[in-house]
């Protein structure tokens, strides 16, 4: 075959476009940067649920820490609280005295149903140097299976992002032998 410049074989093989090899070899270059994309959604989200939930994790660890009375709270009211989808939550307020004074907070944390009825009595943890700064274990349990719930979720997305990723390279990657197969044909054909 004559290219113009002399006999010499050619070591690179060009496709045509509308060529089955072309469109095979397009295909999988479509099929690896979708995957690339559905990979870097996952992996970010999974991150965005590990960070978030880590965070608000050490938040709640810190105020634990500095929380180190006891002390029994009356609960006298649960204060609704309806978010944009229509759903309704209950958020105790607790009544506690700590060296004669009277505290009346509202806990951070609502759930549907009620965790107490008005009337209860509930055990909180409270920061000596700040009462206001409280906790309840009962409603800090939940909190913490959420957000675990949450971390894994995050490992998890991540981790099918990380090995959809691989995958995508493993399975679309040109390999070795198929180059060489091509070129011996090449080499064949045109002798």
């Amino acid at each position: 075959m004559n290219n113009g410049y002399g006999n010499y074989p050619q070591y690179n093989v060009n496709y045509n476009a509308g060529s089955p090899q072309h469109q095979q070899a397009q295909s999988k270059k479509a099929l690896r940067i979708g995957v690339l994309v559905f990979s870097f959604v996952f992996i970010f989200t999974g991150v965005i649920f590990f960070g978030i939930s880590t965070f608000i994790s050490k938040i709640y660890e810190r105020t634990e820490a500095k929380c180190t009375e006891t002390v029994s709270a009356l609960v006298t009211d649960n204060v609704k609280k309806t978010n944009s989808d229509g759903d309704t939550s209950f958020a105790p307020v607790y009544t506690y005295t700590v060296d004669g004074e009277v505290y009346s907070v509202q806990s951070p944390f609502s759930s549907s149903p009620a965790v107490y009825e008005i009337g209860d009595t509930a055990k909180l943890c409270y920061d000596p140097s700040d009462p206001k700064q409280i906790y309840d274990p009962k409603t800090l349990k939940t909190f913490r299976i959420v957000m675990n719930v949450f971390r894994y979720v995050g490992i998890g997305l991540a981790a099918v992002g990380f090995i959809a990723a691989i995958a995508a390279f493993v399975l679309t990657r040109k390999k070795r032998t198929d180059t060489r197969d091509e070129l011996e044909l090449y080499n064949e054909q045109y002798r």
